[in-house]
């Protein structure tokens, strides 16, 4: 388990959760994340790999998902947007969102703040968070999260403004992963250097 820690690198390990055990209490531990023992591909008692319940269980999954972006789309109090601007935060995982202006901006904001949110009592904590979102929103931020919508028959994604709950739970999670960040960030800019360095190795 250690050595497949190492390759998979410390930000896919933050995506890990390892279970320990015997067979039936790791079933039981994967139950409680939703996960029933019938969508597992190997058989308990033959050891045999059977994928169809494995994707029937992700389809599922899908098309619940689309039900439930149907019925936010259904919403009215949820504006669409041409596109995101530069101050913009925007819900969603991977790089492309964490490297986006308007949620680095957010990191610096959430930096700026992390003593008093510390020092906070939990209750404080709501009010204040929600104040640094009215603060943000008065800058010209707009919390954005993409939405699917069935458009002639097909499903397209689009931006939509979400509301305070969204956006407080957006910048709560930020700050309870703000001590990882600037090992992200470090991290990302050592791998541009040894890019570099490979590069300019490469032209020589």
């Amino acid at each position: 388990m250690s050595m497949i820690q190492l390759v998979i690198g410390r930000h896919g390990r933050i995506r890990i959760r390892s279970h320990l055990g015997t067979n039936t209490e790791c079933q039981y531990k994967l139950m409680t994340f939703g996960i029933p023992t019938h969508a597992l591909p190997v058989h308990e008692a033959t050891s045999t790999i059977n994928m169809e319940p494995y994707h029937a269980f992700l389809e599922a999954c899908k098309q619940r998902q689309i039900q439930q972006l149907q019925e936010e789309g259904d919403q009215p109090n949820q504006p669409s947007v041409d596109y995101p601007t530069s101050q913009d935060v925007l819900h969603g995982r991977g790089r492309s969102y964490q490297e986006h202006p308007g949620n680095r901006r957010l990191n610096a904001i959430i930096a700026e703040h992390w003593d008093a949110y510390q020092s906070c009592e939990r209750p404080q904590r709501i009010p204040f968070i929600q104040q640094i979102i009215d603060d943000m929103k008065r800058s010209g931020t707009r919390f954005l999260q993409k939405r699917k919508k069935k458009i002639a028959g097909s499903m397209e994604s689009e931006w939509v403004v979400v509301d305070d709950s969204k956006a407080r739970a957006k910048v709560s999670h930020t700050f309870r992963n703000k001590p990882i960040m600037p090992r992200y960030h470090s991290s990302k800019e050592e791998q541009e250097r040894d890019g570099d360095a490979a590069a300019k190795q490469g032209d020589r």
